[in-house]
């Protein structure tokens, strides 16, 4: 668990592994790895390392960013499988007890996992994009083709990797520290599937905080313009499973919506997002449209889909 600043999140975290740790029959421990937090984090992991064995906690004396801070972490792992966890996600009820009998039945060497978004503890519905990409049955994976497949962009969620550290070439990761910034989770997938075809899928195992991440908007066009080629070019990715990637990013990350919406709050904010899909030659279609919408038409459009929204008007 890579964290930074978020001492309360973590602690809620914490407790929903500590919890089905405690009821499992399996060696677990964990990892938190801490880029030189301020907001208390240290005064709250001293309570966790002298209550539990198995927790591990490590302060750097600086901030050494969201790749290195990761690395750092599985590297100090002694177990042979490590599950990549965000410090504000938390496991679905009895989830863990699964995932360990999974893991000593088939010796997989990568598994993903399905995760559902909440806000406020209350579980937050699923579009149609979601439910394609999120599938309720197990399934197979045997490369990164089919993973990306099978998840889309859905993929990138940090708290949804479990690996096969043997598998991990950290020599390897070193060229891609700092590419696109955030992203190297996704490297450590990548070596992973170059090296075994024993992957898995298993739905409905992660709740992930919604409202809460921290990639903007640069982060995803950088997963789009700097990952996925590096991911083509060393690790055998599909230009068609690329092409199917970005299609999945535009649609949903950098939907018209979004474009109209930070034309009527934010001239500022949409000119930043136009100039920077522009430069890379992406999301063609919701410029093009976007920039024919007067601005009073981006902002009726916004208040009626608002009200649609608390069902005041039904917009046919």
């Amino acid at each position: 668990i890579p964290t930074y600043n978020r001492a309360k999140e973590l602690e809620e975290c914490l407790d929903s592994i500590i919890g089905q740790i405690l009821q499992v029959d399996a060696q677990i421990g964990i990892i938190v790895s801490d880029n030189a937090s301020n907001d208390g984090t240290q005064i709250l992991m001293k309570k966790y390392v002298s209550q539990y064995p198995f927790v591990k906690y490590i302060v750097n004396k600086s901030n050494l960013g969201y790749d290195k801070n990761l690395i750092q972490a599985v590297r100090l792992a002694t177990s042979k499988y490590v599950w990549l966890f965000g410090d504000d996600d938390s496991l679905e009820e009895n989830i863990l007890g699964k995932v360990i009998k999974i893991l000593k039945e088939n010796s997989f060497d990568y598994i993903n996992l399905g995760y559902s978004l909440y806000n406020n503890g209350k579980k937050v519905p699923s579009n149609s994009f979601w439910r394609k990409y999120t599938p309720d049955e197990e399934i197979y994976i045997t490369n990164l083709n089919k993973l990306i497949l099978l998840r889309n962009h859905l993929f990138t969620f940090m708290s949804s990797h479990i690996l096969n550290k043997e598998l991990i070439n950290f020599g390897n990761l070193n060229k891609f520290i700092g590419i696109g910034t955030g992203w190297i989770h996704i490297f450590m997938v990548a070596e992973c599937l170059s090296r075994s075809s024993k992957g898995y899928y298993i739905p409905h195992c992660v709740k992930a905080r919604a409202g809460n991440g921290r990639a903007g908007d640069k982060t995803f066009i950088a997963l789009l313009t700097e990952v996925t080629p590096d991911l083509i070019q060393n690790y055998n990715l599909y230009p068609i499973v690329a092409r199917n990637l970005e299609k999945g990013i535009e649609s949903t990350m950098f939907s018209l919506r979004k474009f109209i919406k930070y034309k009527a709050l934010s001239t500022h904010q949409y000119k930043s997002l136009f100039d920077l899909c522009a430069k890379y030659e992406i999301c063609s279609m919701q410029r093009r449209i976007s920039k024919l919408v007067p601005k009073w038409a981006a902002f009726s459009f916004l208040r009626m889909k608002q009200r649609h929204k608390n069902g005041t008007v039904e917009v046919q």
